[in-house]
């Protein structure tokens, strides 16, 4: 069990990491190529702070998660062009990455949204697979080939730095970071630094029992990954959710209770989308406020309650949102994020009802938010909303790009002279 340089043979299963590579950043520069030869970062919602760069912005040094406010300058000094972020364009992008993927016929898992896994006993075929997400979605994408995936994972991280995009796995590097190992986070990677353990390499040669008592049965599951021997189902890794959380920080303070109300009232509407598309239904809803924290006037506040029953329904959760808003709202502030958090998670179908109680969505309102999801679904968000959520929002970012592939209106358009 102590080796750590593996050889395979044409026959054996291997994994496939397919990674789109620097996604968000991708998908603004294949409907503006104009961006490829020009620094680029794509901002978190409301412009909060960096999400994805381009390979040129990762040259410059701009990190991830920079605050865009404080990065300002050196965007302008650098010519660095900033994006609000746009999920559909992303999401229907995704879509169209495992669409093709899918057309190999081969065993899939999705990831992420810019990740999947795929099965294969030839590693040969990764160039193949490249070749062919490229062409037909003008996606770059990087796969490591590993007959683990957490070995697959290490592989890609190689991958992403040859020029062929592809790397099969043979044995681990000298002085691969024990950080950038798939399952090694910042706690685990403080504990092994202090016992001298810093490279991939000296992480496989540990002993399972110490390594289970430090790490628990995730860290020996990396482990076994790591010295070839799967330990990872399919979505094993994939942990059941217990909540979901919409939040944002604004690129101007909201000033007054309507706006502030939108704001939560949108999130609301997104957090119910998440229960449904998830099959889920949310027994407790929380409602979350703050003003800049590095004024001396600071506030920050929060409201929840015990739903009467567990629900998906975007009408009934807004309506409670602004019961839950009301009591912690206060004048004259400028609130600079709100959010809504969900939790208690329970199946749709698993609602239990007490002998006073009826289902507070009727079927037809069902079938409506069915509809509405749909329609988002297909032709963009924010096609179908609600009135709650405010005509035009006065919170959003500020130069999203366009909805390329999911609105007409944005359809590109080819001029010929």
């Amino acid at each position: 069990m102590g080796r750590c340089d593996l050889h395979h043979s044409q026959g054996d299963l291997m994994y496939f990491l397919i990674d789109c590579n620097n996604f968000y950043a991708s998908c603004e520069q294949l409907f503006n190529p104009a961006l490829r030869n020009q620094p680029s970062v794509v901002l978190s919602n409301n412009d909060g702070c960096v999400v994805a760069r381009s390979s040129l912005a990762k040259k410059l040094g701009i990190p991830m998660g920079a605050p865009a406010f404080k990065w300002r300058e050196f965007f302008l000094r650098h010519n660095v062009i900033s994006l609000s972020s746009n999920y559909p364009l992303y999401a229907d992008m995704s879509q169209r990455v495992i669409a093709t993927l899918e057309t190999f016929s081969l065993p899939l898992e999705v990831y992420s949204i810019d990740e999947c896994f795929l099965e294969c006993s030839d590693p040969t075929l990764a160039k193949e697979i490249r070749a062919r997400v490229h062409q037909w979605t003008g996606i770059p994408v990087s796969i490591g080939v590993g007959p683990t995936k957490t070995l697959a994972k290490l592989a890609n991280r190689i991958a992403k730095k040859e020029e062929s995009g592809t790397h099969i796995f043979t044995t681990i590097p000298e002085n691969f970071p024990i950080e950038d190992l798939w399952g090694v986070g910042r706690r685990h990677k403080k504990m092994l630094y202090s016992y001298g353990i810093t490279t991939a390499k000296q992480f496989c040669s540990l002993d399972e029992t110490w390594v289970k008592k430090k790490m628990s049965v995730t860290g020996l599951r990396t482990l076994l990954e790591l010295k070839g021997t799967p330990a990872y189902l399919d979505n094993e890794m994939h942990i059941t959710r217990k909540s979901i959380v919409c939040s944002r920080s604004f690129t101007k303070p909201l000033l007054n209770l309507e706006t502030l109300s939108e704001s939560l009232c949108s999130f609301v509407a997104k957090a119910s989308e998440k229960l449904r598309r998830e099959k889920l239904q949310s027994n407790h809803l929380t409602v979350f406020i703050s003003t800049n924290r590095f004024k001396d006037d600071y506030y920050s506040n929060s409201s929840s309650c015990k739903l009467p029953l567990s629900t998906n329904s975007t009408p009934e959760l807004i309506r409670i949102a602004k019961q839950l808003l009301s009591k912690i709202y206060l004048e004259n502030r400028e609130y600079k994020r709100a959010g809504v958090l969900l939790t208690e998670l329970t199946g749709a179908a698993e609602q239990q009802l007490d002998l006073l109680s009826q289902d507070a969505t009727t079927e037809k309102e069902k079938k409506a938010l069915t509809a509405l999801d749909q329609i988002n679904r297909c032709y963009g968000a924010r096609i179908l909303y609600h009135v709650a959520e405010g005509i035009k929002p006065a919170w959003k970012g500020n130069h999203p790009s366009g909805s390329f592939t999911t609105s007409w209106e944005h359809l590109p358009l080819i001029i010929l002279k």
